[in-house]
């Protein structure tokens, strides 16, 4: 676990997208950095998910969004993955949410044990999205009089929700006896002033990687 050095702050999710699932670098892309997906993609490139089909696996993408935002629908095939779960599989989220994420690693979970072991399923999630409803109280006490408190309040909900993906997921990993999750952050949120008032000018984002059975800090294996 770490810190990950990403393209992007704020939004464009599809930047870091990208990055993780072909290596390519910012500088190799040009303007295409700004949507690798309107045309640098499109003809088909190496990626994480051409690997795993290389060595057998079964791949799919997990995205409870309109699959035609940044042409995913379309570029994901191209980068090496067989099938793509959109929003038919989840159930209507209310006006102005999005679908869950305990609710999207069930779905992540169950390609897991019907396609598994052998198989890489790449999950982007959207309850963490903003806006973030009003919600300062979520907050410790003397974090209450920051900038954009409530809002901040908000996302540090979303993320206590996002924290219940984990045991979904690595509990599917486990009943198949092996396997590796791979957790990114793909951006910071947009909460500049609230970001400025606790001092954090860092805009890296966390990540880690957990594998079964593996003791903490164990490199995975080739």
């Amino acid at each position: 676990q770490g810190t990950l050095d990403v393209p992007c702050w704020g939004a464009n999710t599809v930047r870091s997208e990208f990055a993780v699932l072909t290596g390519v670098s910012e500088g190799a892309l040009g303007l295409d950095r700004f949507n690798p997906y309107e045309a640098f993609a499109r003809g088909g490139l190496p990626s994480i998910a051409w690997a795993a089909k290389a060595a057998g696996y079964h791949t799919a993408v997990v995205h409870p969004f309109d699959p035609g935002f940044y042409g995913r629908r379309r570029i994901m095939p191209r980068l090496g993955f067989d099938r793509f779960v959109g929003p038919e599989a989840f159930r209507p989220a209310p006006a102005g949410q999005y679908a869950g994420d305990a609710e999207v690693a069930e779905v992540a979970a169950g390609l897991v044990r019907t396609m598994g072991p052998r198989v890489l399923v790449f999950v982007i999630t959207m309850a963490g999205h903003g806006p973030w409803a009003d919600a300062p109280g979520a907050l410790p006490p003397d974090l209450a009089g920051v900038a954009e408190a409530g809002a901040l309040g908000g996302w540090v909900q979303a993320m206590r929700k996002w924290d219940a993906m984990l045991p979904i997921l690595t509990d599917a990993l486990a009943a198949t006896g092996s396997g590796w999750l791979a957790v990114y952050g793909d951006h910071q949120p947009s909460l500049p002033g609230a970001l400025a008032a606790l001092g954090v000018a860092d805009r890296r984002t966390d990540y880690l990687v957990w594998g079964v059975g593996q003791p903490p800090g164990a490199p995975p294996a080739a």
